[in-house]
């Protein structure tokens, strides 16, 4: 009977435990770890890079869709 109480005491103890595990995980975000000041040019940058990329992947498709229609033109 004590061997039944304990074991019930227990699994009642690993349940509560179970339950509240997502509350003590804190989760962490890159964002935490960065200074935002300096961050903050970067980003500026990277977007405007970004931009700049897209504009000159376009003229690339473009001069190579003229490069295709001179050769079949040719």
């Amino acid at each position: 009977m004590v061997a039944f109480i304990f074991a019930l005491f227990l699994i009642g103890l690993g349940n509560t435990v179970i339950r509240d595990l997502p509350k003590v995980e804190k989760r962490y975000l890159l964002e935490q770890f960065i200074d935002k000041r300096a961050a903050t040019p970067i980003r500026k940058e990277i977007k405007i890079l970004t931009l700049e990329n897209r504009k000159i992947s376009i003229q690339l498709e473009q001069a190579q869709l003229k490069i295709v229609t001179r050769q079949n033109n040719y």
